[in-house]
């Protein structure tokens, strides 16, 4: 699988793993977001008591 992702990187001239690192940033800041919607939501909750 190695030469695979070699090729590709020769192929396209930016590196494999960075487009995978950037994908993985990009999920990880979409998942921080959520949380924060819900920790949000979980203050209101608490305040409204």
């Amino acid at each position: 699988c190695a030469s695979e992702d070699e090729r590709s990187e020769d192929q396209s001239g930016v590196p494999y793993t960075h487009a995978l690192e950037q994908a993985e940033i990009n999920t990880q800041s979409a998942l921080s977001r959520k949380d924060r919607r819900k920790q949000k939501r979980k203050e209101k909750r608490h305040t409204e008591k």
